[in-house]
């Protein structure tokens, strides 16, 4: 009887469970559709979609989804929310801002409804947006508040959803038709030709022109009068950087026009015709020519000092009316061009180039303009008396004696081994013999731009050599004393064996090296070998180690 009771209980549950998961599995879901989408004008459509259910779980939001692709949803899309008060029916919604690609004016439309379960959408339907067009504008260069007219298929008569650009600047829009705008031509455009684009709601835009024509107009310029390298500054209205929109003459000759952070047409007095002449301006084909005259300040140099003055020495150049220019003047003199830079007031210096000795005329040379000195520069040379000493190893320290130009640097040969260094005074230039160099006697030249002047007599390049070592014998550790003549002086370019073991360095100078005996020598005599400039050289006597 027990056993009975057991069964039917467990089939009872068993048939409740079953009832239950079919009665979840019943549920209504959301059932919607996507009716239409009605154009209205760019950038703008009336949305109109249908719930059939609403399903059985609250609706937490519903409205509808769009975007240029037909698998839009809400996470892709741009999400037009209803709220969450959902019935069954037609619902509408007229959306504007809608962007679409310049490219394809196909928008993608879908309906939805979301739950706590997810997202149940229409099915997406698709619509072509107007394209506006625009044909032409009038004129098409004009002033600053000046009228044009654009001529287009605009599709709206509504200014709020228009917005003509003239570069990055909206215009006033003073009257719109569906094929006609009238705008006013906005200030600010830094440009004197920019782009005009019409631009509509939802970010749609269309070019319109793209070299539209800001009209410049000079009046004036100031100052009447200066030397070269002058600023002038033109006053007017809708001025601006752009060259082709204007360009400046100084009588007949073409002259660089730029303008300021405040939009000033300025220009530099520097190809002149003559030292007066007129200015004018061209735009559109049109000459015209500015009231009075600029009168130029022709420069002069009155004096050099030094007169007499060593291939890179400074010498200091007075006058008046020099160009007032940022890097635009050269100094000739010989056949050498010495590029000055600024030269803001007078007077300004130069440094002689390494010309060869002789008198030369300086001529200050500005664009076609130049100013020539009646004082002559007297281009000395540079000379070598005597070097000290006569003799020397690679390394060694040499003086030359004579005339130089205190810091300039010089080149010189030994041999033909160049080495080079600053001149220490006006009367000495150190050198140290190169690596390299020629064992024996050899010439020195010196040598600055185009001078060269050789020392007199000869120098003699020796070798390294290893004279005495002391002790002679010794146990590993002992200090062993090397004496000799042109030593490297530098611990990391000398190295010392005994036989074939290095050993370290203790101090070097140019005649004594001191070392330590190694600790894994073998006993008995050998050599001590230095290699010091790449030479290895020999001890005359032999080395014993001891037990």
């Amino acid at each position: 009887m027990k056993k009975s009771f057991n069964y039917i209980f467990w089939c009872f549950t068993l048939l409740a469970v079953v009832f239950t998961s079919c009665k979840k599995d019943d549920n209504n879901y959301p059932e919607l559709q996507t009716l239409t989408i009605t154009p209205l004008q760019p950038g703008s459509a009336l949305f109109k979609g249908s719930i059939i259910s609403t399903g059985d779980l609250p609706v937490a939001d519903y409205g509808f989804v769009y975007g240029n692709w037909s698998n839009v949803d809400i996470t892709t899309g741009m999400k037009v929310s209803l709220g969450k008060d959902a019935k069954k029916g037609e619902f509408t919604k007229e959306v504007s801002s809608i962007y679409s690609s310049n490219y394809d004016n196909t928008i993608y439309v879908r309906s939805y409804i979301t739950n706590a379960e997810g997202t149940a959408y229409g099915k997406a339907i698709s619509a072509i947006l107007p394209r506006p067009t625009a044909s032409n504008i009038s004129p098409s260069a004009a002033k600053v508040g000046d009228i044009v007219t654009i001529f287009g298929n605009f599709y709206t008569t509504k200014k709020e959803d228009v917005s003509v650009l003239f570069g990055n600047k909206n215009a006033k829009v003073l009257d719109l038709s569906t094929s006609q705008i009238k705008a006013e031509v906005p200030s600010g455009v830094l440009e004197n030709q920019c782009s005009v684009y019409i631009a509509f709601k939802g970010s749609q835009s269309i070019l319109v022109n793209g070299n539209f024509i800001f009209k410049p107009n000079i009046i004036d310029f100031y100052p009447k009068s200066g030397p070269l390298g002058t600023i002038i500054t033109f006053t007017g209205e809708h001025l601006h950087t752009y060259y082709y929109s204007a360009q400046i003459y100084f009588g007949n000759t073409l002259a660089g026009l730029y303008s300021d952070y405040n939009n000033v047409y300025k220009s530099t007095i520097t190809n002149v015709p003559s030292d007066k002449f007129k200015i004018a301006y061209v735009t559109e084909g049109l000459r015209t020519e500015l009231p009075d005259e600029f009168t130029v300040n022709m420069p002069k140099i009155t004096s050099i000092s030094p007169a007499t003055a060593l291939p890179g020495q400074t010498v200091t150049v007075t006058g008046t009316d020099f160009p007032l220019t940022y890097g635009e003047c050269y100094l000739e003199i010989g056949n050498a061009n010495i590029y000055i830079g600024n030269i803001l007031n007078s007077p300004f210096t130069f440094t002689v180039p390494g010309i060869k000795e002789g008198d030369y005329t300086i001529k200050l040379k500005f664009g076609q303009s130049s100013a020539t000195s009646t004082q002559k520069l007297q281009v000395k040379s540079h000379s070598v008396s005597s070097v000290s000493p006569l003799s020397g190893a690679v390394g060694k320290e040499i003086t030359l004696t004579g005339v130089f130009v205190p810091n300039l640097y010089y080149y010189a040969t030994i041999g033909n081994v160049q080495t080079a260094n600053n001149a220490s005074s006006s009367t000495t230039l150190k050198l140290t013999v190169p690596y390299g160099a020629t064992i024996g006697n050899s010439t020195i030249k010196v040598q600055y731009g185009e001078q060269i002047v050789t020392a007199p007599g000869t120098f003699e390049v020796i070798p390294p050599k290893i004279t005495s070592i002391s002790p002679i014998s010794g146990v590993p550790g002992t200090i062993v004393t090397i004496t000799g003549a042109g030593f490297d002086t530098s611990t990391w370019n000398t190295i010392v064996k005994f036989g074939t073991v290095q050993t370290s360095i203790i101090s070097v100078t140019e005649n004594t090296i001191k070392v330590a005996v190694p600790s894994n020598v073998l006993p008995g005599a050998m050599k001590i070998a230095v290699t010091t400039y790449g030479q290895t050289i020999t001890s005359p006597q032999n080395f014993t180690l001891t037990n």
